[in-house]
C-alpha cells in the first residue's frame, strides 16, 4: 500500500557490512534517494528520481536477466507526482488492541516487514509496506474495480497519473506492482451499500476488505 516522512537513531549490538559488486541499470536515472525495502528474508532496494517516480529493485542472482546477479531487476514502480529526497525505515508498530495477547505478539515478532518511507520537497509524507500475496490480489481487484466506480477528481484518471513517467522513452513496460493507497482508502468512506456492492462483484466480504486495509493503517500509525 501503497500501499507514502522526523529522525530516528537506533542502536545496534553488532554491526553487518556486506558488499554487492553490482552494474547500473542500463537506463540513465538521476537518483534523489535511495533506501531498502525490508520483507522477511528479502531485501529489495527503492530508489526516487528526478522524474517524481518511486521504483524497487530486487536481487535475483538466479535470474537470467540479472546477467548472474550483475545486474538489478526492477520488481515494481510508481509515479509518485513530487521529488523525493529522503528515505527510511521503522519497524512495524504494534496496535494496542495487540499488545495484550501474547500469541498475536509472537506473531508480529516473527514478522519482519519494515515500513519504508518516503518525503517529498512538497513537504509531503508517504510509505510502502509489503502485503500478503492475499492482500495484494484482493487488494488489486478492489483498486481495478474504484478506478471505474468512483467519479475522478477533475476527470483525471489515477491508473494513468500512476503510471511511471521518463522524460526518456523506455524499451520495457512499467512494472507496476504498487497498490495505489490513496486511492483504496476512498473504499472506507463510501456508504455501506456501495461497499457491499463491489465486495460482490469481487467475490469476497466488506469485513475482509476493511480489515486488509485498517491492517494498513494500523501497523503504520507510527507518528
Amino acid at each position: 500500500a501503497s500501499h507514502t516522512p522526523f529522525t530516528f537513531l537506533h542502536s545496534l549490538s553488532f554491526s553487518l557490512y556486506f558488499s554487492l559488486s553490482l552494474q547500473q541499470d542500463p537506463r540513465n536515472l538521476e537518483v534523489f534517494a535511495t533506501g531498502f525495502v525490508v520483507e522477511k528474508d528479502r531485501l529489495s532496494f527503492v530508489v526516487t528520481d528526478g522524474d517524481s517516480n518511486l521504483i524497487v529493485y530486487h536481487y535475483q542472482p538466479e535470474t537470467l536477466d540479472s546477467s548472474g546477479g550483475q545486474r538489478l531487476l526492477r520488481r515494481a514502480d510508481m509515479h509518485l507526482g513530487m521529488r523525493c529526497n529522503s528515505v527510511w525505515r521503522t519497524p512495524l508498530r504494534v496496535p494496542f488492541s495487540l499488545s495484550s495477547d501474547p500469541f498475536l505478539m509472537a506473531l508480529m515478532r516473527q514478522d519482519k516487514r519494515q515500513i519504508t518511507w518516503f518525503s517529498g520537497l512538497d513537504g509531503s509524507v508517504g510509505f510502502i509496506l509489503p502485503v500478503l500475496e492475499k492482500t495484494y490480489r484482493r487488494l488489486l481487484l478492489l483498486q481495478t474495480r474504484l478506478l471505474t466506480f468512483l467519479p475522478h477528481y477533475a476527470g483525471l484518471n489515477p491508473k494513468a497519473f500512476r503510471l511511471l513517467r521518463t522524460s526518456q522513452p523506455l524499451m520495457t513496460n512499467p512494472c507496476r506492482n504498487i497498490l495505489d493507497g490513496e486511492l483504496l482508502s476512498r473504499y472506507i468512506h463510501l456508504s455501506s451499500n456501495d461497499q457491499q456492492e463491489l465486495a460482490r462483484a469481487l467475490g469476497t466480504t466488506t469485513t475482509s476488505i476493511l480489515e486488509d486495509l485498517l491492517s494498513v493503517e494500523y501497523f503504520s500509525a507510527v507518528f
